[in-house]
């Protein structure tokens, strides 16, 4: 979406996309990122930077309406959808490392964040990944074994995350996911082909001891994912760690 956007402001704009990125795109993940906790934004949220709510209006990653209010009508302006602001946000987080680095340290909850930290694995690289990486198994380690967590969007997190890293893992991620690393992991019936992707990134790197791993499989869910998961057993079982 964030593609066809842009490419789209470009055409739309007659501007090059270099410009649309630095003084329209830019600001706007400023914006996403101090208004997360908003529904709406105004003008009012722009007026430090290099471009309007109009502007980014223009672009269309802003929807508009309006609203009357005692003396005036009143210009208020709302994401596409919730998941294009957090990506925003997590952009604007990838681009400043001590930004980053405050918003981790501060209480950050991987669990009530999880478009923005799956978002993140993606975006991040180098020793910023290796950090939001060792955050995240180790908060995820921590809230309940992973056998007593109800559903895959529950527990599965962590594996879904991993499925946005780019390949190769560097040999310090793959250090952390081993110490991090669960140890019995259950497969749920509607667990998806993100989540086993995720499973097989992290299960196929060299640092995972042998058979450390233990995997469960719940195989009465539908016909299609319990093709997917005896898949994902035929691929397991090549793992030194399983």
């Amino acid at each position: 979406v964030y593609d066809y956007i842009l490419a789209k402001a470009c055409d739309r704009l007659e501007r090059t996309e270099e410009y649309i990125r630095e003084s329209i795109i830019q600001p706007l993940e400023m914006v996403a990122f101090r208004t997360l906790q908003q529904a709406l934004v105004t003008d009012d949220d722009f007026v430090d930077l290099q471009c309007s709510a109009e502007d980014v209006n223009a672009v269309g990653f802003l929807a508009k309406e309006v609203r009357s209010s005692p003396g005036q009508p009143q210009s208020l302006f709302s994401f596409g959808h919730h998941s294009l602001k957090e990506y925003l946000a997590a952009r604007y987080l990838a681009r400043f490392q001590g930004k980053l680095e405050s918003f981790l340290a501060d209480n950050f909850n991987v669990a009530l964040n999880e478009s923005i930290a799956t978002f993140l694995f993606g975006i991040l690289e180098g020793n910023s990944l290796r950090q939001m990486v060792e955050i995240t198994m180790n908060q995820l380690r921590s809230t309940a074994p992973y056998l007593n967590i109800t559903n895959c969007s529950q527990s599965h997190l962590l594996f879904n995350c991993f499925n946005e890293v780019e390949q190769p893992i560097s040999d310090a991620i793959q250090q952390i996911i081993n110490q991090f690393c669960p140890r019995r992991i259950l497969l749920y019936p509607e667990c998806n082909a993100k989540c086993m992707r995720g499973i097989g990134v992290i299960c196929s790197i060299d640092k995972i001891k042998e058979k450390s791993v233990e995997f469960y499989f719940d195989l009465s869910g539908n016909h299609q994912n319990t093709e997917l998961n005896i898949n994902l057993m035929s691929r397991l079982i090549k793992f030194q760690g399983v």
